[in-house]
C-alpha cells in the first residue's frame, strides 16, 4: 500500500499515480564514514528506486506521468540531468512520446532562450505537455512527502534511528520540498538541510517552502513551517557554479565510496560535503544522507 494514499485515502481520486519504483528504498549506516567521524551517518538509498533509471525523480515522475494531459511530453533540463533522462526513460515505457528541451547550464543566454526552444519544439512536435524544470512542482513533492513517511515507517521498524539532521541535494527543490511537508505531517525535530548546487531562483528557501505548502493543501492539510523540524538552504558547497567539481565534494565522494557508495560530483557529493562538515562542527547525530543520484548502470 502506497502510504500516502493510506494516509490521505481521497487523494487517490484527484492525484493519479503511475507505480515506477520499487519502495521502501534501503536505509543504512555508512559504517567507515561513521567511524571516520565520530558519529552516526546513514544514508537512504533514493539511487535505488528503479530499474532502467533511478534516483530521486521516480518519485515526482509517478505524479506527473499519472496527471491527464496530451501524449507528449516536452522537458525542460540542463544538459546531463538525470531528471530529462528519467523522464525520457519512464515516460517512453509509459507510451508518451517525450522531448526534451535541453540548455547549457554554464552558458546564460541558453537559459533564457528555453521560452523559445520549448515554442521551437511545440511547433515541431506539436501540442504537448511541459513538465516543470527538474520535474519539481507540488504534485511531484507528492512523491517526496510519501518518502518521509516511508523513512517514518522504517524508523518504527527499528531499520534506522531517527535522525537529527536530514541532507539532500537540491537542484529546483522538489525533493527538499516534498520533504520539509513531510516533516511538517510526521511533527519531527529534524533539521533540514538543503544543499543548493544550482543558482537563483532555484535555490531559495522561499521556493522550497512554498512547494512543501501548496504540497500540503493538496493533502488538505493548512500549510506547515515544519513544526519542530528548521530548514536551511545552504549554498556555499555549491562552488563555482551548476556542474563545476569542488575539492570539498571531491573528498566527499572518496568517502562515501570506502562504503561502497557511488556519488557524482554535481549533486550528491556537495549534498554529503555538507554533512561531513557539519559532523566535523559540531558532530551531532545521528545524520541522514539523502542519496538521490541514480546508481550507475540503471
Amino acid at each position: 500500500m502506497f502510504l500516502l494514499f493510506e494516509r490521505f485515502p481521497e487523494l487517490a481520486a484527484r492525484a493519479r499515480r503511475v507505480p515506477l519504483g520499487r519502495f521502501p528504498t534501503p536505509v543504512h549506516r555508512l559504517e567507515r564514514l561513521s567511524r571516520r567521524l565520530g558519529v552516526e551517518v546513514w544514508v537512504k538509498r533514493e539511487d535505488r528506486t528503479a530499474d532502467g533509471c533511478g534516483g530521486n525523480k521516480v518519485r515526482g515522475l509517478e505524479f506527473l506521468l499519472g496527471a491527464p494531459g496530451p501524449a507528449t511530453l516536452l522537458v525542460p533540463a540542463v544538459s546531463g540531468s538525470h531528471h530529462a533522462r528519467a523522464a525520457s526513460v519512464h515516460g517512453a515505457a509509459q507510451g508518451f512520446r517525450v522531448v526534451p528541451v535541453l540548455f547549457d547550464a554554464a552558458r546564460p543566454a541558453h537559459a533564457l532562450a528555453v521560452p523559445f526552444r520549448l515554442l521551437a519544439a511545440r511547433l515541431r512536435n506539436g501540442p504537448g505537455r511541459v513538465l516543470p524544470p527538474g520535474g519539481s512542482s507540488a504534485l511531484a513533492a507528492l512523491g517526496h512527502v510519501n518518502a518521509m513517511l516511508e523513512l517514518a515507517a522504517q524508523v518504527e521498524r527499528g531499520d534506522a534511528p531517527r535522525p537529527r539532521a536530514v541532507f539532500v541535494a537540491s537542484g529546483t527543490g522538489g525533493t527538499a520540498g516534498g520533504l520539509w511537508a513531510g516533516l511538517g505531517l510526521l511533527g519531527w525535530d529534524v533539521a533540514l538541510h538543503a544543499i543548493a548546487v544550482s543558482a537563483w531562483p532555484f535555490d531559495s528557501a522561499a521556493r522550497v517552502r512554498r512547494m512543501a505548502e501548496e504540497a500540503l493543501r493538496m493533502l488538505g492539510r493548512p500549510p506547515t513551517r515544519g513544526a519542530g523540524a528548521s530548514l536551511l538552504v545552504t549554498r556555499r558547497f555549491r562552488g563555482p557554479g551548476y556542474g563545476r567539481p569542488t575539492p570539498e565534494a571531491e573528498d566527499a565522494l572518496a568517502l562515501a565510496s570506502e562504503d561502497g557508495l557511488a556519488l557524482e560530483l554535481t549533486y550528491t557529493a556537495k549534498a554529503l560535503a555538507a554533512l561531513v562538515a557539519a559532523a566535523r562542527a559540531v558532530a551531532p547525530g545521528p545524520l541522514l544522507f539523502w542519496h538521490t543520484a541514480p546508481a550507475p548502470g540503471s
